[in-house]
Order: structure tokens, then C-alpha cells, then sequence
């Protein structure tokens, strides 16, 4: 892969290709790009690997500064679930605020698969990965997924094939399957097994301009390899028996053009460059070692770059040292009865013992249905992101087993974007940070088919929120921040333009417009295609299994319906100026009769273009339209519906004119207002899907026994116990306790956080459910 950057300062430095540029210019340049990428770090912790249709999808949540302090402010973050054809299925938003929150996602009922998880800041309008957590879920139903394609992963460690120079290829893919390196005619030049971490490494001496395949199990599917460069520079990492770093290897051709040409090699980490180091490429290896004692646990990155800014080969490695802290959980015994209390006491202390401040989640799994192991095959390149993959490392495969995370690592392996930052661009200067939901668009006459005139007036109406939304349009433009919210909600939108008649100023209602509403532009790379097999899934067995037995003891508890809004919204409002009670009086034909005889505040009138409804308003107040009507607390201005109502079903109608009472409302209030409730409390209009909008995910726990039930009913969660943001007190201690499930077998407690110095961790302990318990 080679990158190339035209830009003038560089070139001033780099004059025939020979100079070299300072040190401290690499890293003010690296610097300075990620500064501009600071409040991006995010560390996501979820309850389980995998689900079904129906369950809920807890997680927690930790936004970092670049330097891992966690941003002290709101952040609202979307939330997006992404299918194998790269379209977002599901999408919500949630808010966290201090660097710290939880939330849930309710699983639809979508075809299983495994699918990418995407959250990112609200109003991001461009696909940086740097900036957008990513993780693969699965969603099973009855069989075991298998990709379609496999391999699913192939690398080269340095990033390139350079022909006559022995480079190692990493084969990712299911463990046991057969995998063979063969050339364009289909001859075998190796050949080797996955073994059971998912991995398989061959190497290969590659010859300029011919092609490389791999394939796995005799499949007629080939993955190709990347191609063979006549020149180029080769990057290889030596560990040690303790499988720490012990040397980087850049190697070049005999009669290399980057023969006695000086390179640098820049280590960094977190953001920072760590090492600069000037290369003399005067023999065709040089061995370097690196001073790692000032490295951090987590991802070190490798370039090497000619003066001009071309990306030679690039390296990840994950760094792993002795943790500076110690973490216990402490639990009285180890076998519990079914729905017997657990207690737990967490300790956390550092080296001399001294307490630590911590955040963490706690959950606790049935061993039987979790497989966090089969993330190994849905894992792919493109989850590219720093802290995720320090995440996955410590959180999916133990830090005992570096040679593994090594592997995932070297397949997750894509360059720092040196491009961007050595031409100093601002990744984000066109972005902006969001605490509150908002909405951005332009405001069009249906009539003319151009922007509303300036000067115009437009009100935005949450129904269910009840918040109003009055400003003064200017080239059509529209900018509606507003408070939070939660769930969908519908917008009511009222418009009029300033005209002047006999010189004084009076509004005139806009019937009909619109809002073309800027949406995200966010191109989601596609999650890896999978099949069903006939293997009946342990987790979805379960599932299927657990619901028949729910649904036998009648233990589903129906979801309750959202109740009338009428007298929130009456609170909402001020007191009636006038109020009818309907029932009091014989049945009416219609609306038509009904206002004529018994609301004598309304006039109404029939009209070519339909019905109108006027309030009689006093001095000061000028009728230039239709009313607000609040149907069982719904508003609209659709007199047409407020006319097609049923006498026989209407309680009562009020009416609200005062002066005092509506100029406060602005154009809500500005004809008055007529309040109906009905009998049965639900009437509204049909749903307009268009003027829907998103409120924030309101977040939950998960559902727990505060004490051991005494019940019949059968009691079977994979998932027995969530807590999302469990915190050290000041002498280093939490405690936490909860109730085991009727299920037998064991569970599993798993601890995961991150330490105040920024390391993650991951502590796990196994207890028994059985029938006798232990004393």
C-alpha cells in the first residue's frame, strides 16, 4: 500500500527525496491530528455475546479524552445495527454524561446472523473508523452460523508482499479447517490446519507479478493476496520466551531503490508518539530494539515512512506488562441452590496494597448457552478501532494468551491514516460535540415548491413531550435543538408569513409545508455473510425452550398501553375559558349541529376547500386561521378530522380565548384552542411516519430479585445478573449480591473495567448451581 503526500511543507523538507525530516516534525504532526480527535475513546461492555430475537442487550458505556480522562461533559450517541448488506436495521440514541452511563437494546425480530454494532457521536456526518466503536453480535434462532466464505480473514505482516523476500501470512478462519497457499495454476506451495484459536500462519517466498490464493477445505473459493511489488520493505517482530518484544526487523531487497536511503520509524500509542527512530538502510536487514519501558498495556503501532511521507510497512502489536493492580472477588462459597443469594465483596487494591478507585460491570452468565469464543470467526478487518481492540483483547481472550491477541491484532492490522495527518488536515473541524437531540433542515412551500419567505414564522410541537419550538425562518433554514426526550415522539408543525394590510402587520397561515430534515451520511461498511446450519445453536435451543416453558405457566407479562395524555396535557395548558360537557345533553347528527347548539365560541362554516372552524377571540387578538385542536391530548390542525368526530363518543369540549392565556403560546395559541376528551380517551388522527422523531433510549437495569421468590412459577435466564457501573468506595471495596435462577449448572461471574491508570481488565470466577448447595 503505498501513500503518497502532495503537500507543500513537506516537500520543502524532503527536497530530492534524500532529506530527512526532524524528528519533532513527525510528532507535532501526529499530535496535532489526534488533539483534534479528542472525547472519541470509548470502551463498550456488553452483558452477552450472543441473543435472540426478543432479549434485551445490556451494555455500558466510558468516554475517554485522548489521554484516557473520562470527558466531563453530555454526550448524545447513536446507536446503529448494521446487516451484512451494510444498512443500518435498527437505530436509536442514548445519552451519557461524565464519561460514564448504560443503556439497552431490545432485539428485534431479525434474521439470524451476525451483525456489526456501531455507536458513535450524534451528528457525525463522515465514516471515520477511528471514531466509531464497532463489535459483531450474533442473532441466532435454531442452527449454529458459519460464514459463507472462508477464509474470512488473510494478512501479511508488514503489510506487503515483496517478491524473493520470505514474508508470514496469517489465515483466520474456523479452527480444524484445511487451508492451502497455491499460485494462479493451482499448485500448492504450503499448507497447514487452523488451530483452535481460530489462526493459521504459513509463509511464503513470493515471486514479482505472480498471484497468491488461499483456500480452506478443498472450497472453490479463493481469497487473494495481496499483490506482488517488484520493491518494498518488509516488517517482522521478534518476541521472547516471556513473549515480550524483543526486536523489529525491517528488511529490503538486494539492489533496493531505499538502499543507503535514510527512513523513520515511529512508534505510538494512544495517540502519542512514543519513538522516532532514523533508519540507514546501508545492508538488507537491520535489527532495532525499542525502549519499552514508558509503553502502556494496549495496541503499539509501527511505521515506517521514506522523508516524503510515503507508508512503507506498518506493524500493530499489542504490549502487555504486569498489571500495577490487583483486583480480587471474594465470594463465601463457590455452590449455591437454585434462587439462592450470592454475595460478593471486590477488592481492589494496588501492588502495596493501597486502595484504587475503579469502574466496572458485573454479569453473570449460565456457562451452558454464552460462547464468547465463537466471536472468532465474525471478528474482521475492518474493526479497526484503538481502545476496541484493547477491548477485545483483554475482555474475549485472557491476556495469558499473547501469542492469540497477537494474532487478532496482526488481522486487525490497518495503517495510523498517515495521509491525513501529515497533510495537518482537522479530521473533524466541521463537527461539533452534541448534548441534546437535534434537528437541522430547510422549510419549503408546498405551493411554491421554494423555502418559506424570511421572516416567517414556524412552531415545532413534540406531542408527547410537549415541547414548543417558535423561530424566525431565514433562507428556509431550520435549527431545532431540544431538550431530552424519550422514545418516538411526533413533531405538529404550524407556519404563517408576516403581511402587511393598511400598514399594520398580520400573519397568514402557511396551509401546507414541509421539511426536508438533513440526515446522517454515514456509508457503513457491511457485517460478514453467514448461513444456518442444521446444528441446533445451545443459546437458541435455550431460548426456544425457556418461552414454551414461560408461556405454559402463563408468566409473559403483557406490556401495559400507553395511557391517555389528556390530563398531562391539561396541566400542561392553562385554565378553559369556556367548558361544554357533551354527555349532559341529547345525542347530536353531528359536529356540525353540535357547535351550533351548544359551543357558541365556535363558528363554523363550510367551504369548497373543506370545513372551517373559527374561535371567537377578543381585542387584541386577530383570527387568521383554524384553531389548535387537543384531541384526548393530541394536537393538529386538521379542522376536516375535528369535524368527522362522532358526538356520541366526545365527553367534553373547552375552549381557551383569553388574550393572557394564548400570546404566551405563540402560533399554538394564536386562534385559540379547543379541547376535546372522549369516552374512551385514545382518539387521534392516523399517524404521520414523516413527522416521527427519535427521542433518547431511556436507560434500565436489568430486572433483579431483590429477594429469593417463594413462587411456583419457573424462573430460567441465561443471564442472571447485569450491573453496568459497580464503583470503588474509598477503601477500595464494592460489594454487590444477587439471586440464582432455577437452572443447574455453572455460571459464570465475569468482571471487566478499566483502572484509573487506564488499563483495562477482566477478572472471571465460576460458581456451581446444584441441589445441594454447600454450607
Amino acid at each position: 500500500m503505498k501513500i503518497w503526500i502532495p503537500f507543500l511543507a513537506l516537500l520543502l523538507l524532503t527536497s530530492k527525496g534524500t532529506a530527512q525530516a526532524p524528528i519533532e516534525f513527525w510528532k507535532k504532526k501526529y499530535n496535532s491530528y489526534y488533539q483534534a480527535m479528542s472525547g472519541h475513546k470509548m470502551l463498550v461492555t456488553f452483558s452477552q455475546s450472543k441473543y435472540a430475537a426478543g432479549d434485551t442487550a445490556f451494555f455500558s458505556i466510558q468516554l475517554f479524552e485522548n489521554e484516557l480522562t473520562r470527558v466531563k461533559a453530555k454526550r448524545i450517541l447513536d446507536f446503529n445495527v448494521i446487516d451484512s448488506e451494510g444498512k443500518s436495521v435498527q437505530h436509536f440514541l442514548f445519552s451519557v454524561l461524565n464519561g460514564e452511563g448504560y443503556n439497552q437494546w431490545i432485539v428485534p425480530d431479525l434474521p439470524s446472523g451476525v451483525y456489526r454494532l456501531a455507536i458513535h457521536h450524534y451528528g457525525l456526518k463522515a465514516f471515520y473508523p477511528e471514531v466509531i466503536y464497532q463489535k459483531p453480535i450474533e442473532i441466532v434462532k435454531s442452527g449454529v452460523l458459519q460464514p459463507i466464505q472462508r477464509p474470512s480473514r488473510v494478512t501479511i505482516e508488514g503489510g506487503h508482499l515483496i517478491g524473493g523476500m520470505v514474508s508470514s501470512v496469517l489465515v483466520a478462519a474456523t479452527p480444524l479447517d484445511s487451508i492451502k497457499l497455491i499460485d494462479s495454476s493451482g499448485f500448492i506451495l504450503t499448507n497447514g490446519i487452523v488451530q483452535a484459536d481460530g489462526f493459521c500462519s504459513l509463509t511464503i517466498r513470493p515471486t514479482y507479478k505472480q498471484k497468491y490464493f488461499i483456500t480452506a477445505n478443498n472450497d472453490t473459493t479463493r481469497t487473494s493476496l495481496p499483490v506482488v511489488e517488484e520493491d518494498g520493505v518488509n516488517m517482522g517482530v521478534k518476541f521472547s520466551s516471556s513473549n515480550t518484544l524483543q526486536s523489529v526487523t525491517i528488511k529490503i531487497p538486494p539492489k533496493s531503490r531505499y538502499n543507503k536511503e535514510r527512513l523513520t520509524l515511529i512508534v505510538s500509542q494512544r495517540n502519542l508518539v512514543l519513538e522516532v527512530i532514523e533508519l540507514l538502510m546501508e545492508k538488507d536487514s537491520l535489527d532495532i530494539n525499542l525502549q519499552t519501558s514508558n509503553w502502556n498495556d494496549g495496541l503499539i503501532h509501527l511505521a515506517v515512512l521514506r522523508s516524503n511521507g510515503q507508508l512503507l510497512a506498518f506493524r500493530n502489536l499489542y504490549h502487555h506488562t504486569s498489571n500495577n493492580f490487583i483486583l480480587n472477588m471474594n465470594i463465601p462459597k463457590l455452590s449455591y441452590q437454585p434462587r439462592e443469594k450470592v454475595d460478593v465483596e471486590f477488592d481492589f487494591t494496588d501492588s502495596s496494597g493501597n486502595p484504587v478507585d475503579g469502574l466496572f460491570s458485573v454479569s453473570v452468565i449460565d456457562k451452558k448457552y454464552d460462547q464468547i469464543q465463537a466471536l472468532n470467526v465474525w471478528y474482521d478487518s475492518s474493526f479497526d478501532i484503538d481502545f476496541a481492540m484493547e477491548d477485545f483483547a483483554w475482555n474475549e481472550f485472557r491476556l495469558e494468551n499473547l501469542k492469540t491477541i497477537d494474532h487478532h491484532v496482526l488481522t486487525q492490522s490497518k495503517p495510523q491514516p498517515w495521509d491525513r495527518i501529515l497533510s495537518g488536515m482537522n479530521p473533524l473541524k466541521d463537527f461539533r460535540f452534541k448534548s441534546n437531540i437535534e434537528r437541522v433542515g430547510r422549510a419549503y412551500s408546498d405551493s411554491t415548491k421554494k423555502p418559506l419567505l424570511n421572516g416567517s414564522n414556524v412552531l415545532l410541537y413534540l406531542q408527547q413531550a410537549h415541547q414548543r419550538y417558535q423561530f424566525t425562518i431565514n433562507d428556509g433554514l431550520i435549527l431545532m435543538p431540544m431538550s431530552d426526550f424519550y422514545g418516538k415522539d411526533e413533531l405538529l408543525m404550524m407556519a404563517e408569513t408576516q403581511v402587511y394590510v393598511g400598514g399594520e402587520s398580520m400573519g397568514q397561515v402557511v396551509p401546507d409545508f414541509w421539511v426536508d430534515w438533513n440526515g446522517e451520511d454515514i456509508k457503513w461498511p457491511s457485517s460478514i455473510k453467514v448461513k444456518e446450519t442444521a446444528t441446533a445453536d445451545p443459546y437458541a435451543l435455550y431460548v426456544n425452550q425457556n418461552r414454551l416453558i414461560r408461556k405454559s405457566f402463563d408468566t409473559f407479562l403483557s406490556q401495559q398501553g400507553r395511557s391517555s395524555t389528556s390530563n398531562e396535557q391539561q396541566n400542561f395548558l392553562p385554565p378553559y375559558d369556556l367548558s361544554v360537557t357533551v354527555t349532559d345533553y341529547e345525542p347530536f347528527v353531528d359536529m356540525e349541529e353540535l357547535i351550533r347548539e351548544i359551543v357558541p365560541s365556535l363558528q363554523h362554516r363550510k367551504t369548497r376547500k373543506g370545513p372551517i372552524v373559527l374561535v371567537s377571540l377578543p381585542d387584541p387578538l386577530k383570527v387568521t386561521g383554524d384553531p389548535t385542536y387537543i384531541i384526548d391530548g393530541f394536537a393538529t390542525k386538521n379542522t376536516s378530522y375535528f369535524m368527522s368526530l362522532k358526538p356520541s363518543e366526545i365527553s367534553t369540549i373547552a375552549i381557551i380565548s383569553h388574550p393572557k392565556k394564548l400570546i404566551p403560546l405563540g402560533l399554538f395559541g394564536k386562534n385559540g384552542l379547543v379541547l376535546v376528551r372522549t369516552k374512551n380517551g385514545n382518539t387521534r388522527p392516523p399517524i404521520n411516519r414523516s413527522l416521527q422523531i427519535e427521542g433518547l433510549s431511556k436507560p434500565k437495569f436489568l430486572e433483579e430479585r431483590k429477594q429469593r421468590p417463594n413462587d411456583n412459577k419457573p424462573n430460567f435466564n441465561s443471564l442472571v445478573f447485569w450491573y453496568p457501573s459497580a464503583k470503588i468506595d474509598t477503601s477500595g471495596k464494592a460489594n454487590l449480591s444477587f439471586y440464582m435462577t432455577d437452572d443447574l449448572g455453572v455460571y459464570q461471574i465475569l468482571v471487566r473495567g478499566i483502572s484509573p491508570s487506564g488499563i483495562p481488565f477482566y477478572v472471571s470466577k465460576d460458581i456451581n448451581v446444584n441441589l445441594q448447595g454447600s454450607k
